[in-house]
């Protein structure tokens, strides 16, 4: 019989394979497989968010399947956390196979969520945005501004960023005519 092991990867290994390979060319990699996924969309059993709020925060779990895998992410908003030296948001995953139930792989997601979710805004303005684009504008300079710029510069060959930093309630009140 055959040893099964839950493949793991943490946070550690996750920046040192960054490091490696670089997060633009794991960003570029990724598109193709997001393409496929989306390609493939009514297959999946998509399910709510599950959510616990409290006074401090709130705890997420976001579950996805298909007939070969089922998978969740686990994460957090924390706004107060960095004052503890914990990040604001920190998210975790599990993929298992639905044949066994088996857990094939467990993974940090804070660092991974920030490479998908760059991969994804590409994957998404190769269809939406007009052809060879040069120019962007990004609202926020939060963390994910960072990947964002990284992936819409070496995917998408963008070569101006305009960035417009604005507090939520500014942002709200500006784009409802409020402000």
């Amino acid at each position: 019989m055959e040893t099964l092991k839950t493949r793991y990867i943490d946070l550690t290994t996750m920046v040192k394979y960054l490091k490696n390979v670089g997060p633009k060319n794991v960003m570029k990699r990724l598109v193709p497989y997001l393409e496929s996924d989306y390609r493939r969309w009514n297959e999946f059993q998509k399910m709510p968010r599950t959510a616990h709020h409290s006074d401090i925060g709130v705890l997420e779990l976001m579950p996805i399947g298909d007939s070969e895998t089922y998978s969740f992410k686990y994460v957090n908003g924390h706004p107060e956390n960095p004052k503890h030296n914990y990040l604001t948001v920190m998210g975790i995953g599990l993929l298992a196979e639905v044949s066994t139930g088996f857990p094939l792989f467990l993974s940090e997601l804070t660092l991974t969520t920030a490479i998908r979710t760059a991969a994804t805004s590409v994957m998404a303005a190769k269809y939406l945005a007009k052809p060879n684009p040069k120019k962007m504008a990004l609202i926020g300079n939060g963390c994910q501004s960072e990947f964002q710029s990284l992936a819409f510069h070496h995917i998408l060959g963008i070569e101006e960023i305009n960035n417009c930093y604005c507090r939520q309630e500014k942002c709200y009140n500006y784009y409802t005519g409020y402000g």
